[in-house]
């Protein structure tokens, strides 16, 4: 009784279904819908083009940033020279430890 009943309700369904009429679109439609893909293809491309234009600057930015730690240091203006290291934990010690640094030095090389 239940699938006599659902096949009567499918049938009375799909007669419902083909005699709708088919909707048409108006004569613009198809105009209308072609420049809005167009559109959003043009906004999707947009972003694209912004990342490829930061990934090439900041490649620039770490070269530039290369070349200036590679110049600064076969100059010998880092911190790695003995005298500048020295002078330097001398200060830091005197801020922070007792006036009388001399017998708490330690040796550095």
């Amino acid at each position: 009784m239940g699938t006599n009943n659902y096949n009567e309700e499918t049938e009375k369904t799909m007669q419902l279904l083909d005699s709708l009429e088919k909707a048409e679109s108006s004569a613009y439609f198809s105009t209308r819908l072609e420049a809005r893909i167009q559109k959003l293809e043009e906004q999707k491309s947009f972003p694209m083009e912004w990342k490829l234009t930061m990934k090439y600057a900041l490649f620039i930015m770490i070269i530039a940033l290369n070349v200036i730690a590679s110049y600064s240091y076969l100059k010998g203006d880092s911190i790695s020279s003995s005298s500048k290291r020295k002078s330097m934990i001398e200060e830091v010690s005197s801020m922070y430890f007792s006036d009388n640094i001399s017998s708490n030095t330690v040796n550095i090389k």
